[in-house]
């Protein structure tokens, strides 16, 4: 009995992903855990929210300017492969490496150009524009798109985890390197610089080791040809990014602009206690992308969307658990990290519930995109995030950190709303015409 479950689980690729994933993720998040709690003892809460506001500074014009191809090349390179059209697989390729490489040059030149104007409206000192300036030498390494689609689309979640691994292991033993040698704050961020480029170096490394293995390294060599679906599905889903950074890095500046560095500290610890959710429906989430590209490459677009309700059920009833238990226990570990006042708690658990949301709909958005409606997605995305905006502002200032994530929450499930209700219709209006397509083959 046991050998049956064990053979139907390593013979499902989403199950085997997902549990390869969640092992490595979980062993990572444990040990990063134990890095939070260094770095805020080494730096401090303002510290924290430094290096947090450098971050989404360098975050903010990657996702402005860098476009990256992973689901385009998800997408169209599960159709080749799924033919076995070598030749296409590497035009698509190219045309992804291509577009990743010269559009994170693009991304830093403009971020380093801007500083000096975005600074004098956050009213940051020099010391913190040189900090920024030394953040934004990560997105020249960001080439990630085309690099992570290519060990998806060859079946491989154990890199990911190893190089969590190792990169968390490696921070905790340099983390405790400069608090015993008392180091000072420019040491820490620099930790972060670094480690961010050889994770993205590390990455690329795997991935030329496919390449080798599927005699593509020479994809470099093809004749250039700008596939105009692979390249409008790309622009779509870019721009969709673009239009979607108020939740992540502009959300960031906001909370600067009106609450300060110590709030950003703060809601920058509670953001990576609240993705202790994503350590089970992250990996899920990530293997379950070629999966779906490959079921509807299948055309079995209702069994596909069958997988995306199952996993909306079942994350949010894990993520309700870990909600419920976030609010009982905080008591006992939140003043390792922030004062555990019941305030703080239920901020906590509201990001929990937040983080449980965004989970919980991230196949609607998977599936939107494999079944190619992402020509919705532009006014879509446009349209909440305005009204994000604006809710983000009167909330902010209202309820501070709470309105914050009640915004979140808000946008989130808008989002997810919208996009439900057109794929329902897109499935129905075909079923319909091949309805309609039987009885006309029939008269």
């Amino acid at each position: 009995m046991f050998e049956k479950i064990k053979s139907e689980v390593m013979n499902n690729n989403i199950i085997k992903n997902t549990i390869i994933m969640f092992s490595g993720q979980t062993v990572a998040s444990a040990i990063g855990f134990i890095n939070t709690f260094l770095v805020l003892k080494a730096i401090g809460l303002e510290g924290n929210g430094i290096i947090a506001i450098a971050a989404n500074y360098a975050g903010m014009f990657n996702g402005l300017f860098n476009f990256q191809s992973y689901n385009a090349m998800i997408k169209f390179g599960a159709d080749a492969l799924e033919k076995n059209d070598m030749p296409q697989f590497k035009k698509y390729l190219k045309q992804a490496v291509l577009q990743d490489v010269l559009t994170a040059i693009l991304a830093f030149i403009v971020g380093y150009m801007c500083i000096d104007y975005v600074s004098d409206f956050f009213n940051w000192d020099s010391q913190m524009v040189s900090y920024i300036k030394l953040y934004l030498l990560t997105i020249p390494f960001n080439i990630s798109g085309s690099i992570n689609a290519v060990i998806r689309l060859n079946n491989d979640f154990v890199v990911g985890a190893k190089i969590g691994i190792q990169m968390t292991l490696i921070k905790t033993v340099l983390l405790l390197v400069g608090i015993v040698a008392k180091f000072e704050f420019k040491y820490y961020i620099l930790l972060e610089i670094i480690m961010s480029i050889i994770s993205s170096s590390l990455y690329i490394k795997s991935a030329i080791k496919y390449l080798k293995l599927t005699n593509c390294t020479d994809f470099l060599k093809v004749k250039i040809g700008f596939d105009k679906e692979f390249t409008m599905f790309n622009i779509y889903n870019n721009i969709v990014s673009t239009l979607d950074m108020p939740t992540g890095q502009i959300t960031t500046l906001v909370i600067n602009k009106l609450l300060g560095v110590s709030e950003v500290g703060v809601y920058n610890v509670i953001a990576k206690f609240g993705t202790l959710v994503t350590q089970v429906t992250g990996p899920l989430t990530q293997s379950l992308f070629p999966e779906l590209s490959k079921i509807v490459a299948k055309d079995d677009e209702k069994g596909a969307f069958l997988i995306v309700k199952k996993i909306f059920i079942y994350t949010v009833g894990g993520g309700g658990v870990v909600a419920l238990f976030t609010i009982i226990s905080y008591k006992l570990w939140l003043g390792l990290f922030i004062p555990a006042t019941f305030e703080n708690g239920v901020l906590m658990s509201l990001y929990v519930i937040y983080i449980t949301v965004t989970s919980a709909v991230a196949g609607i958005h998977l599936l939107f995109v494999c079944l190619n409606l992402v020509r919705y997605n532009v006014p879509i995305v446009a349209i909440c995030n305005a009204i994000y905006l604006g809710l983000l502002y009167i909330l902010a200032i209202k309820f501070r950190l709470f309105g914050i994530i009640m915004a979140l929450i808000i946008q989130a499930v808008m989002v997810a709303m919208i996009k439900y209700s057109i794929m329902k219709r897109n499935i129905k209006d075909e079923q319909n015409e091949e309805y309609s397509n039987t009885l006309y083959m029939y008269r």
